[in-house]
């Protein structure tokens, strides 16, 4: 698995994801490459997803016997999706599955799920997005780049299956189910694990039972794409039955 990191394309590093990535190597059985992408400010897009294409390559070379699923919260999910549908677009490696956590799919900020989610307490609101999409996307007028916003691409059918996490508590909430909508009328397989009552970030909570049950998802998601791979290396991903 290649694991990237969420904090709004700007935020986060490896020793803050050391645990969960080492939770999910264990409960999976697998190995995980914890990606440090370059950020924003200083470095905007397309730089951090030029750096996880990079870190896909190298782990396809390093383990090419075993099946390389991406994965990732929030602006890390966002990195892992895009990078998914590009790598089949473009003939790089070939993508087992993706696993979201809160996936960023759309730039738009109307949806009903940030009016509903304004508490002070929570860890994202409307405003921390604003910010985040200004430092990663600057030219506005880039934003409607799927390969920015992977909820506008006109054609996701070349995704591979999906595993998406939703928080009900989360700003994110509404274009994450549009984002596995679109991935279902497209053809490729999702399975959707909606928390109602958790918030964005639940996930870094691992006394958290919903945390906890997130974990074991993650890892049947990676131990099903073993078995597949297993069974017959040279199936096409995007042709597993739902």
């Amino acid at each position: 698995m290649v694991y990237v990191h969420g904090g709004g394309w700007s935020v986060g590093d490896l020793d803050g994801y050391d645990a969960l990535c080492r939770k999910i190597a264990v409960r999976s059985d697998s190995r995980v490459v914890s990606v440090a992408y370059r950020l924003a400010p200083e470095h905007p897009f397309p730089a951090g997803l030029t750096d996880v294409e990079a870190a896909v390559r190298w782990a396809a070379e390093r383990y090419p016997e075993a099946p390389l699923v991406l994965a990732g919260d929030s602006a890390g999910a966002n990195l892992a999706t895009v990078c998914a549908r590009r790598a089949r677009e473009h003939g790089g490696p070939r993508i087992a599955a993706q696993l979201l956590i809160s996936p960023v799919t759309d730039h738009d900020p109307t949806r009903p799920s940030y009016g509903r989610n304004t508490d002070e307490l929570l860890l994202l609101r409307a405003a921390d997005m604003a910010w985040f999409w200004d430092l990663y996307v600057p030219d506005a007028r880039l934003r409607d780049d799927p390969d920015v916003s992977p909820l506008r691409a006109g054609d996701l059918s070349s995704s591979p299956p999906a595993l998406i996490v939703l928080a009900g508590r989360d700003p994110l909430y509404d274009e994450g189910l549009a984002y596995a909508e679109a991935l279902r009328r497209a053809g490729v397989p999702v399975d959707l694990v909606v928390h109602p009552t958790m918030a964005h970030g639940f996930v870094a909570f691992p006394s958290l039972p919903q945390a906890a049950e997130t974990l074991d998802a993650l890892a049947a998601a990676v131990r099903g794409a073993q078995r597949r791979h297993q069974t017959d290396p040279k199936t096409d991903p995007t042709e597993v039955p739902r």
